[in-house]
């Protein structure tokens, strides 16, 4: 299945931020899946982070040991924010290959199990599953 890493990323960043790896009552084929997809994606963020610091170090100030030069709250001090953003997106918008078929989820199922999240905790599954309600 293709994706960005745009999408990765977003998927990624958004099952941390609701704690995935936390969640109770989702069927355990579910979220085995959902587990291994991510460990995929987390490889592929890696390789993405490291793209992503190449052109930081090109449009940031430098620090004398050739590191990039943070503010107060940690952020890099860009010197060509705009070129910046220019190349980290197409970089985002890439795509790769990842092995992955979408995962066939009943709604009705899952209530049953007693698995229940509110609409914006699941908006990063979208991508990965199929309805089948």
């Amino acid at each position: 299945m293709k994706f960005t890493y745009g999408d990765i990323l977003f998927i990624f960043q958004a099952a941390k931020q609701e704690n995935f790896w936390e969640w109770e009552n989702m069927p355990i084929s579910l979220s085995l899946k959902i587990s291994r997809f991510l460990s995929t994606v987390e490889q592929e963020i890696t390789v993405l982070e490291k793209e992503r610091q190449k052109i930081l170090k090109k449009y940031s100030e430098l620090n004398e040991d050739g590191s990039v030069k943070t503010d107060e709250e940690n952020n890099a001090v860009l010197i060509d924010r705009e070129n910046f953003i220019k190349e980290y997106q197409v970089i985002l918008e890439n795509e790769l290959e990842l092995d992955f078929t979408p995962i066939p989820v009943s709604l009705e199922d899952l209530d049953k199990k007693g698995f229940s999240k509110s609409p914006k905790q699941l908006a990063w599954l979208i991508p990965l599953i199929e309805l089948n309600d």
